[in-house]
């Protein structure tokens, strides 16, 4: 058995057990938690004692890709409407309504807004993404609540500043 420069016998088996037991933790791990990682072949998801049964999975598990797990329940903003406000860094303040309609169109309330009709939304897991104005300004937001986002504005200029949606229905 080779031994570690520097470590004495005991401490080397040690730290080999430790590898060991780290590299099948990290194989084990993604399959235990049902985050979609690598099984080996032939080998099957089996439950454990304790384990909750398939229909009492998290909602994380339930949820779609285009939702997220929010408050005890999967959350998609389709069909939402939310009140905006920010403090522009050029333009200063604004406040109108956003309607993120079903299939990724947005229709928006902003008076400055030249290009209503192509006004868009998308929602991956937790991210928000709203576009405005031919893509000119982009907002993202992390969704935390069903009530109420708060996120970062970017434009085409590199300008960022911060904004709040409420929901209103």
């Amino acid at each position: 058995m080779a031994t570690l420069p520097g470590v004495d016998g005991a401490r080397a088996r040690g730290w080999r057990r430790s590898t060991w037991a780290l590299g099948l933790l990290a194989t084990l791990l993604p399959t235990a938690a049902g985050c979609g990682g690598a099984r080996p072949a032939g080998t099957a998801s089996v439950a454990r004692e304790g384990d909750a049964p398939a229909s009492e999975a998290s909602p994380a598990a339930r949820c779609a890709p285009d939702q997220a797990e929010v408050e005890g329940g999967c959350f998609s903003a389709a069909g939402t409407v939310w009140w905006f406000a920010t403090d522009l860094p050029v333009g200063g303040h604004r406040e109108f309504e956003i309607e993120l309609l079903p299939g990724g169109r947005a229709r928006v309330g902003d008076p400055v807004d030249t290009t209503p009709n192509n006004d868009a939304w998308t929602q991956e897991g937790a991210e928000l993404v709203i576009t405005m104005n031919d893509r000119y300004v982009t907002y993202r937001a992390t969704v935390t609540s069903t009530a109420q986002l708060r996120g970062r504005g970017l434009n085409v200029r590199g300008l960022k500043w911060d904004f709040v949606m409420r929901r209103t229905r």
